[in-house]
């Protein structure tokens, strides 16, 4: 298997860890329980920049692959960049409602949970279209040196929250996963 392959689908691993903990505290707030706005923050800043800056790429990559090898393939993806955009802003949208809650700004309940079951939603989705379509017809049509040039480009730096050392903004996330 292709090492972006490998990476990818553990990165899909590490962030449905992610929407549970978010999923886990949208429970919470439907029963009136005590909801950790800071962890939704860390789970939400999490997906606010290391998915369209790391992981998206890699799956671009693969399209673009994709497109060279096997462009008829390719056209029924074509859709995939666009949800990349479409997850962004959604995790926006929610995360600014998550930061006015904190803010002690009035928001509706439904609003709250509608958008957070509907960001979560999505990206589950998302990752399942992935992994049950995309990366089969990848794996399917690239060959090996398509998937060598991909692997090429993997010169990032360490994932900041699953990574070796998570960085000091993520350690207490890393904490409760690790628990």
């Amino acid at each position: 298997m292709a090492e972006t392959l490998r990476m990818l689908r553990e990165e899909h691993a590490n962030l449905w860890q992610l929407l549970n903990l978010i999923d886990a505290q949208l429970d919470a707030f439907d029963r009136n329980e005590s909801v950790d706005y800071e962890l939704l923050h860390l789970v939400l800043q999490y997906c606010q920049s290391f998915p369209d800056r790391f992981h998206h790429p890699k799956e671009d990559l693969i399209l673009e692959r994709l497109r060279e090898r096997a462009p008829a393939v390719a056209a029924s993806f074509e859709t995939l960049e666009n949800e990349h955009k479409l997850l962004a802003e959604e995790t926006n949208r929610f995360a600014d409602r998550v930061e006015q809650v904190v803010q002690d700004s009035q928001v509706p309940r439904t609003q709250l949970t509608e958008l957070g079951r509907a960001f979560v939603t999505s990206y589950r989705r998302h990752m399942k279209f992935e992994e049950d379509v995309f990366f089969p017809a990848a794996e399917k049509h690239l060959e090996d040196g398509d998937w060598t040039r991909v692997d090429a480009h993997l010169h990032e730096p360490a994932d900041p929250l699953f990574g070796d050392q998570a960085v000091e903004t993520y350690r207490r996330l890393r904490d409760i996963i690790s628990a």
